[in-house]
């Protein structure tokens, strides 16, 4: 994710809604990845979030409407702003090279198919 003086136009504290997403995302595989070979898996089922997003609206019309995920406590300062709470459920897939789905239950002995996820690496851990 970029840091948070890149977010040009973020509210205090705020986050683009598709960073927070991509985030989700790298977690859900990293999770993935570390149960392998365990005795007990979770098969995937669709995830809900509820964020509180601000919408801002910036002062030329070029800049257009932008959602971001916000804090509790976090303010917008010289910004129109409106919060509102988004409820977003996502269903996981996983996919190989060849954009075929990819049962996301891996049995012990099997090894993690061929997913465009190289770019995320599959044992890290913060």
């Amino acid at each position: 994710m970029m840091p948070q003086e890149e977010y040009d136009g973020a509210p205090e504290g705020g986050v683009p809604l598709a960073a927070a997403v991509e985030a989700l995302r790298i977690e859900l595989t990293q999770a993935f990845a570390a149960g392998k070979g365990k005795s007990l898996r979770f098969v995937p089922a669709p995830v809900e979030l509820t964020l509180q997003v601000a919408m801002t609206t910036a002062g030329s019309v070029k800049a257009g409407v932008r959602w971001w995920l916000i804090s509790a406590g976090g303010e917008a300062s010289r910004q129109s702003v409106a919060t509102q709470t988004v409820k977003l459920t996502l269903d996981p897939r996983l996919f190989d090279a060849d954009d075929n789905p990819v049962d996301l239950l891996v049995e012990a002995d099997e090894s993690l198919p061929d997913s465009r996820t190289d770019d995320i690496p599959l044992g890290a851990h913060n």
